[in-house]
């Protein structure tokens, strides 16, 4: 059986001010899908300028930290290709090429 929920606590004074002035800074949806276009807008011209390697082939393994399942490949230099995820920025090891990065982001 299961335990009852328990009624939400009831915000008073400071508490309910900080509640109320957090919800005004708060995206509409209509905002998020602004905030979303520009960001794959800014990840394509990223991408067609060589400074990253977008790819979708990459949902294989969770992040470790915050379980995400968008990454993406960043070309860091000549040699070096590395795995960034969206989610909290951390990223994998390095690696001489993007298929390499793939393949110790999904062995970690």
């Amino acid at each position: 059986m299961a335990r009852p929920i328990e009624p939400t606590p009831v915000l008073y004074g400071e508490d309910a001010e900080q509640l109320l002035e957090s919800l005004e800074h708060c995206a509409s949806p209509e905002e998020m899908k602004r905030r979303q276009e520009y960001a794959r807008e800014a990840l394509r011209e990223l991408e067609e300028t060589g400074q990253i390697v977008v790819t979708l082939k990459l949902r294989k393994q969770n992040c470790p930290f915050c379980h995400s399942h968008d990454y993406w490949v960043k070309h860091e230099s000549e040699t070096l290709f590395r795995v960034y995820c969206h989610g909290c920025g951390c990223n994998g090891p390095a690696a001489k090429s993007g298929d390499e990065a793939r393949e110790l982001w999904n062995k970690r």
